[in-house]
Order: C-alpha cells, then sequence, then structure tokens
C-alpha cells in the first residue's frame, strides 16, 4: 500500500512537469509567432 501511494505521487509530479514544459513550450511559440506578425505588420 505504501509503495502504490509512492508511486501515485511521483506519477502525480511527472504529470505536473509534463504540463509545465507543454506550457511554456506554448507561451515560447506564441511570442515567436506574435514577433513574426508585428514584424510583417510593420
Amino acid at each position: 500500500m505504501q509503495m502504490q501511494g509512492i508511486g501515485t505521487e511521483l506519477y502525480g509530479r511527472s504529470l505536473n512537469a509534463f504540463q509545465l514544459k507543454i506550457t511554456s513550450l506554448y507561451d515560447q511559440n506564441v511570442l515567436i509567432i506574435y514577433m513574426i506578425f508585428f514584424q510583417c505588420s510593420l
């Protein structure tokens, strides 16, 4: 029972880190697209 709890916690943490990584990647892409769009509109 103890091991299962540790496994669940580790799984939750890795899922959390994965979501954070996705979010930062998404933010970078939006920033790049915004910069390109801004340069094109000048």
